[in-house]
């Protein structure tokens, strides 16, 4: 049996870039030919290659190929404070593309064999957008979770955190895929998924953002979004996928693995304004969804 963390069977997404700024910034590549993703998390900026000048909102899904003789510029837009911005190449050679060169076609096709089995291989197919917009807030902050994941991931350079990066970026992948899908056949809502239970999902999310930096209890926010908790809670993970709680965790690791890459050592500071109550609390966290304690991801940034 072939092993899975063989490199050619996932797309080699190093690195998977996070940029917060309202400065301008160069997208560079490390391969021959490749394809640039571009997700806008917030705000707005324009994107400018040496064929056109794209402007890109909150929600922007963009696929374009970048030869690496090619300069891909981001420009702030003036009536945006800053803007909060995912990207990564996927490798032309990894990746079989139908139709590419076509202007007419609105969607590519990517495979690449995925994980094997004893007798064949698993091939993976997505039809993905050239451009696209995500319109659910909800799948904005799941986008953007995985993503983050990946780039901590991808900053490590053992096999195992990479197959960890491919997979997240596999699951936002799939995710545009589904969104995309939804959008040119779009179905109707079952009756068990009402309006209203995603905008109390999307209520609970933006809480959960607005405060995760304090204690944030079940019966608070029970309160404030007017259910019970134990139907929130399910409701929140029919939507997103996870517990309301495991959700926060998330949140407070991206935040930790945000303040970690500053000037900052001051382990009990970091994790105070993450939201943990205590170091140890925070290290035990950390360490259960990076795979490594919080001393020891700083020191891989330091070494880089």
């Amino acid at each position: 049996m072939t092993d899975p963390l063989n490199a050619p069977l996932w797309p080699d997404v190093r690195p998977v870039i996070h940029r917060r700024s309202s400065d301008d910034a160069i997208l560079k590549t490390r391969f021959e030919n490749s394809w640039l993703i571009v997700y806008v998390h917030q705000g707005g900026f324009t994107l400018h290659t040496s064929a056109s000048a794209l402007n890109l909102m909150v929600g922007s899904c963009l696929l374009l190929r970048h030869p690496h003789t090619e300069q891909v510029r981001l420009t702030a837009q003036p009536d945006e404070s800053s803007y909060d911005v995912f990207w990564f190449h996927l490798p032309s050679d990894q990746i079989q593309v139908v139709h590419p060169d076509d202007p007419d076609t609105s969607s590519l096709l990517l495979r690449w064999p995925g994980v094997p089995s004893d007798k064949q291989t698993a091939e993976i197919q997505l039809t993905l957008p050239r451009q696209h917009i995500i319109h659910s807030p909800v799948l904005r902050y799941q986008m953007a979770q995985f993503l983050n994941d990946a780039v901590a991931w991808s900053s490590a350079h053992d096999v195992y955190s990479q197959l960890l990066a491919s997979l997240a970026v596999l699951e936002v992948l799939v995710r545009l895929s589904s969104d995309f899908n939804q959008t040119v056949n779009p179905r109707p809502l079952p009756v068990q998924s009402p309006r209203v239970s995603e905008a109390r999902v999307q209520q609970t999310i933006t809480f959960l953002h607005e405060n995760f930096h304090r204690k944030i209890s079940g019966d608070e926010l029970a309160r404030h979004i007017g259910v019970h908790f134990d139907y929130l809670n399910r409701q929140f993970r029919r939507y997103t996928g996870q517990t309301i709680f495991v959700y926060l965790n998330h949140l407070r690791i991206q935040q930790a693995c945000h303040l970690l890459q500053g000037n900052t050592n001051d382990l009990h500071e970091i994790a105070t304004c993450s939201g943990f109550s205590d170091e140890y609390r925070f290290s035990k966290v950390f360490k259960q969804y990076i795979g490594m304690t919080p001393r020891r991801y700083q020191q891989m940034l330091s070494d880089q």
